[in-house]
């Protein structure tokens, strides 16, 4: 299916999905388009390039760059963060420095001439089903145990529930919950990790991962 794109502004036409969607349809995007733009404000995404007065629009086209703003401000799914990802924490320096940030315990330092040190490591999300984690915890393994917070586990389980991810570990055959952080996509390929009030272990509180594989 194509379209030719008239003079409606080619942003607004791209979101809200005017291409002979059934009236259903267009609701549900619609009422997406209006919590995408309350999300504008963090969230920077490459749709490609615009839409042009009078271009021929494909369906795939179409839905490829929605799906990528259905991914922002939307459900995220186990699919989305399966992968391979280098995290950067960071920790407000002024009143104390966490020597494991400092660069001679194997941290970052002082990030330029501010006030946060930094600490990164590799987060590695894998499966060994197509099952949801909710249904079937997933795996993962951290390049370093402080990354995520201070007195972390380099490898165990997760569970993906609502937006929410929800870390255990293993320890003689018995598994202990050890924290939760809320994620956002704020970029295509880049998720913001914030603790919830249930997390234990010290949770690191400004943690960012980008996905590189």
């Amino acid at each position: 299916m194509t379209v030719i794109v008239n003079l409606i502004p080619q942003q607004l036409l791209m979101y809200a999905g005017l291409i002979n969607l059934n009236k259903g349809v267009f609701m549900n995007k619609l009422f997406l388009l209006t919590l995408l733009f309350t999300s504008f404000s963090y969230s920077d995404i490459d749709l490609g390039d615009d839409f042009e007065a009078g271009d021929l629009v494909s369906a795939e086209e179409f839905n490829l760059k929605f799906g990528k703003l259905k991914k922002v401000v939307g459900e995220i799914k186990d699919s989305d963060i399966i992968g391979v990802w280098d995290c950067i924490s960071y920790k407000e320096s002024v009143n104390y420095v966490d020597g494991s940030y400092e660069i001679v315990n194997g941290g970052n330092g002082q990030v330029g001439n501010g006030y946060f040190y930094s600490n990164s490591g590799t987060i590695t999300f894998s499966e060994s089903d197509e099952e949801s984690s909710l249904n079937s915890p997933k795996q993962f393994t951290i390049s370093r145990s402080d990354v995520l917070n201070d007195t972390g586990h380099d490898e165990g389980f997760y569970t993906l529930l609502l937006n929410k991810l929800h870390f255990f570990t293993s320890s003689n055959g018995n598994i202990s919950f050890s924290n939760s952080f809320h994620i956002q996509f704020i970029q295509e390929n880049k998720l913001s990790f914030e603790p919830t009030k249930e997390s234990n272990n010290y949770p690191n509180p400004n943690v960012v991962c980008e996905k590189v594989s």
